[in-house]
């Protein structure tokens, strides 16, 4: 028998679920009573119990209840429904960017429910949750062991009573810790409470040969000098501390060693800098000052400073408004972090990277790298010339674009095909066209009307549409259209319009970025294969295509594409990279989806589920597609690894298919994961499906299932199982742990072998 409460699975299953095995798990189910949902990864405490079931809620480290945590949530449990939490194990799929491998998680004190990195300090309460075994934004994974720690009063041999502040904690005859306020008689030497020293008959003299029980009563409190001279001097004294008070000290005085003031108002708001003063240097938050004046932190000049001479060090942010002296308005001060130069002069060399709007008011002149992702406002004249670097909206009319060795410059007006033949001579430092010695031609914003296709066929030479952002082309043809032939070749910032954008198949080094075409674009012929790169491109429908028979092995990132794209036709393969890319109807594989897709979105029929017979192969995790997919059609197989993956109805081998991969977190509609006349014989973890799914009806459920639900009506039973047709294998014998129907019923058991 397996305990539904709490269950420690101790069979060593042959599969497992993405690189959790199923084996590593202790735990428990439980009922969500905290009025929100719980959500996968969150931890949870013992808010109380209703019948068999444990009522959880969100914990965090401010409240007292950090005693009853008890662990994790496997998966997001609504308000008022059952799930499953893990008391001891890991957790994967979840997001530890945040965090190193190997860092101890505790539970936050300032968010319901989160993991911290960082340890809280009391009054908060340090429960230990486990460690970061796997540091991912998708698919990271922590280690549960939760430890709740212990209050001083909770231990066996302390009795705390009523405890108040100021009282210690004291080793009594009977071996037990106890509190207590302190008095004179439990410090030896002592014959009452010692508030002020110096009688006050002398309060600042020096006293020799004199009882002190005559002048110190326990009713004295206080500061140590007597209230008749509260900033007397005294001498001969070590390890002075003065506790109350207000000092006002008068005359010359000089202090041997470090001279320490805290918690000084300087003007700067609620922050209290530390002044240190040593060996002739003084130092502001700095305890060992290497200048006349070393200043740290924020820094703010009410007026001008007079600089005179070196020695003054300042670092941090620094408000430079007020900073150059009247004399010098526009002088250079050196060894200054993030300085502001508001006027004069400058001189900048290097890389420069400007993230906001630059207006230049003065003639210029820029070469070498340089980056401006904002606005440059240019108000008079300029060269700009070698720029290997990306210039977004230049508005500016008067700027002239000087060419190189290396690059032809196509400005609104100019033919592009006679350019591109400039190109295509260039010698690029005195030395033939290379991988590494590449040549560009570099094409201003604007539209340009071709007179005949413009045939990109020369490598080492990249079209670049200077100023593209992300699917923003900035050069639109018209006319004709452009035909990619190059291998080793980039092309970015381009837009073909409505008009067909061609390439040529088998060209691995081919780079396509921020490039727009029609229908049909970016395809090669049949039993051909699309090699290249292709980045933030969009096409209209029946793109990204080889053909018949052909296969897309090439690597997609943020590409959109219409119906019939991605290896949609026919017998299609798509077996490339494909990350957070959109397609319509029948996308991703029209036979086969063999390859990595990450974050993909398409209609129906995708993924691997057009044609009959098909399969999806590959690597799914965080896809969404709609009805007939993941290899939803006739006799299709979906034996790939699916994590985090939504599909409409029969879908994952939803008709007279095969579920036979792993599948983790995934949702679909009635009649999937192995629907009808099917065969769900993988292993299934966390997944949901609507009615008539994980091979019930007039199918097989022999697989491995664990925590999976049905929307509606029943989920099959170890028990009852109807062979599918003869051409599937004979099935093996179920596993079901905490499964749930439609009506909330647990199922969970294993058959035997018939």
């Amino acid at each position: 028998m397996i305990n539904k409460s709490i269950l420690s699975i101790e069979r060593n299953l042959a599969t497992e679920v993405g690189s959790i095995s199923i084996t590593e798990f202790l735990l428990q189910t439980v009922y969500n009573g905290s009025d929100v949902t719980i959500n996968k990864g969150e931890v949870v405490y013992v808010a109380g119990a209703q019948g068999n079931a444990i009522v959880v809620g969100e914990a965090i480290a401010s409240l007292p209840h950090d005693s009853e945590v008890i662990g994790v949530a496997l998966e997001n449990i609504i308000n008022g429904g059952y799930g499953s939490i893990v008391i001891h194990g890991i957790i994967d799929g979840l997001n530890t960017d945040s965090f190193s491998e190997g860092d101890r998680l505790y539970l936050s004190a300032a968010s319901y429910g989160q993991i911290t990195n960082v340890k809280p300090s009391a009054p908060n309460h340090a429960v230990l949750i486990g460690y970061c075994v796997k540091k991912d934004i998708l698919d990271g994974a922590i280690y549960v062991n939760v430890n709740t720690g212990e209050h001083l009063k909770e231990l066996h041999d302390v009795n705390v009573d009523s405890a108040i502040g100021g009282q210690y904690l004291f080793l009594d005859n009977d071996q037990i810790w106890k509190n207590k306020t302190i008095e004179y008689t439990d410090v030896s030497g002592l014959s009452g409470v010692l508030s002020g020293f110096y009688p006050a008959s002398n309060p600042s003299g020096f006293i020799t040969g004199v009882n002190l029980a005559n002048y110190i009563t326990t009713s004295q409190t206080g500061a140590f000098y007597a209230a008749s001279n509260p900033s007397g001097f005294i001498t001969g004294i070590e390890n002075l501390v003065y506790t109350t008070g207000d000092q006002s000290i008068s005359g010359g005085k000089i202090f041997e060693n470090l001279l320490r003031v805290g918690a000084l108002e300087v003007g700067l708001g609620t922050q209290t800098p530390t002044l240190y003063m040593e060996e002739g240097r003084v130092g502001i938050n700095n305890e060992n000052p290497t200048s006349a004046l070393d200043v740290s932190g924020l820094t703010k000049f009410s007026e001008r400073p007079f600089v005179n001479g070196s020695g003054v060090v300042l670092s941090g942010e620094i408000d430079t408004s007020m900073f150059y002296p009247r004399d010098n308005p526009s002088g250079f001060i050196t060894g200054i972090e993030n300085l502001v130069y508001t006027t004069g002069d400058q001189t900048i060399s290097g890389i420069k990277a400007f993230a906001n709007n630059v207006t230049i008011l003065g003639n210029f002149a820029v070469s070498g790298t340089t980056f401006i992702n904002e606005v440059i406002d240019v108000t008079t004249t300029g060269v700009i010339s070698g720029v290997t670097g990306v210039f977004q909206y230049l508005e500016a009319d008067n700027i002239v674009y000087s060419e190189t060795t290396s690059s032809v410059v196509v400005q609104p007006g100019d033919d592009i095909l006679a350019k591109y033949t400039a190109a295509k001579a260039l010698t690029p430092n005195g030395s033939a066209l290379s991988a590494t010695n590449r040549a560009s031609l570099i094409i201003l914003p604007g539209t340009y009307t071709l007179s005949a296709e413009l045939a990109i066929d020369e490598q080492f030479i990249d079209v670049i549409g200077l100023g593209a952002q992300t699917q923003k082309p900035v050069v639109l043809i018209s006319g004709n259209t452009l035909s990619v032939t190059a291998d080793d070749v980039r092309i970015s910032g381009i837009s073909v319009g409505t008009q067909r954008f061609y390439i040529a198949g088998n060209k691995p080094l081919q780079v396509f970025e921020n490039c727009v075409g029609g229908e049909s674009s970016f395809n090669v012929g049949h039993e051909e294969q699309i090699s290249g790169t292709f980045i933030s491109c969009i096409a209209g429908d029946g793109s990204f295509n080889a053909g018949v028979y052909g296969s897309v092995n090439g690597v997609f990132t943020g590409c959109i594409a219409g119906n019939y794209s991605f290896a949609g036709l026919s017998y299609g393969l798509a077996n490339g990279t494909f990350t957070n890319c959109t397609g319509g109807n029948y996308c991703f594989g029209g036979s086969f989806a063999t390859g990595t897709f990450t974050g993909c979105v398409a209609g129906n029929t995708s993924f691997g589920a057009w044609a009959d017979y098909g399969g999806a192969l590959g690597i799914f995790t965080n896809c969404t597609a709609g009805n007939y997919s993941f290899a939803g059609q006739y006799g299709s197989a979906a034996s790939g690894t699916f994590m985090n993956c939504t599909a409409g109805g029969a879908s994952f081998a939803g008709y007279f298919g095969v579920a036979s991969g792993k599948f983790l977190n995934c949702v679909a509609g009635a009649g999937s994961f192995g629907g009808l006349y099917s065969l769900a014989s993988g292993t299934f973890m966390n997944c949901t499906a609507g009615a008539v799914s994980f091979g019930l009806d007039n199918s097989s459920a022999n697989g491995v299932f664990f925590n999976c639900r049905v929307t509606e009506g029943e989920f099959p039973t170890p028990s009852v199982r109807v062979f599918p047709p003869s051409f599937f294998p004979r099935p093996s014998p179920a596993i079901m742990v905490n499964c749930m129907d439609g009506n909330g019923n647990i199922i969970e058991g294993e058959d035997a072998e018939t």
